[in-house]
């Protein structure tokens, strides 16, 4: 089954809800203050005690650092997800706190470099995720999702259908989408919102409906 993840989550109603309707994740902001979907730790960790199973949660940060692991050590989670590849070394040994898989996320122009420190870096139970739109809500340009996956097959030997995608996803474009492509999951925030930081229920069952709609079998995948 392909994962569905609604990121920025802002209650733990928002989270059995997207689980309720489809989602496999749940992704929570941390250490993002100019954020408008940011929590507080405390936050972040009393929510994590009530969002029931079998919904994974993912705690969402830019940028690894100690006071982030050490928060993460004290909070209920599957995944920890982090963009700035440059912090991986934070998780060389994994001998830290924070023994959870992770969620590396990278942009169009990862460069080779990057690319082998995820390879040293990365094992089989993490994920890897192109995000197009870093936070922005900027949609996916097809041209450059074309040349990244060459390079993802070529440095990593990762195909689409290993990749996790994120990029302006919202109820009008996600079906065009997966007409085209075939990702391990897909990730969506600002897309399901009624304003910023602020989940939007009924957006976030169409989106897991459609998706759900889609990978039936007997649709056309490519």
């Amino acid at each position: 089954m392909r994962d569905i993840k609604i990121c920025g989550i802002d209650s733990v109603k928002t989270a059995v809800h997207a689980g309720n309707s489809g989602a496999t994740m749940v992704g929570m902001v941390m250490g993002v203050p100019e954020s408008p979907r940011n929590l507080e730790h405390e936050s972040a960790r009393k929510m994590a005690l009530q969002i029931p199973h079998p919904v994974k949660i993912v705690l969402v940060c830019r940028t690894l650092s100690n006071k982030i692991l050490e928060h993460a050590s004290t909070i209920c989670h599957d995944y920890l997800q982090f963009h700035d590849v440059r912090s991986i070394h934070l998780l060389d040994t994994r001998e830290h706190a924070c023994r959870s898989r992770c969620i590396i996320g990278i942009d169009y122009y990862v460069d080779e470099p990057k690319l082998a420190m995820i390879g040293n870096f990365i094992e089989n139970q993490d994920i890897l995720l192109l995000d197009g739109s870093q936070g922005s809500g900027k949609q996916l340009v097809p041209s450059q999702l074309h040349e990244t996956f060459d390079m993802l097959e070529h440095a990593l030997g990762l195909r689409a259908s290993d990749v996790m995608v994120a990029g302006g996803f919202d109820v009008e474009n996600i079906e065009t989408f997966l007409d085209s492509w075939n990702p391990r999951g897909v990730d969506a925030s600002s897309g399901l919102e009624r304003e910023p930081g602020v989940k939007d229920l009924n957006l976030i069952e169409q989106f897991c409906k459609i998706i759900r709609n889609h990978d039936q079998p007997g649709e056309r995948h490519t």
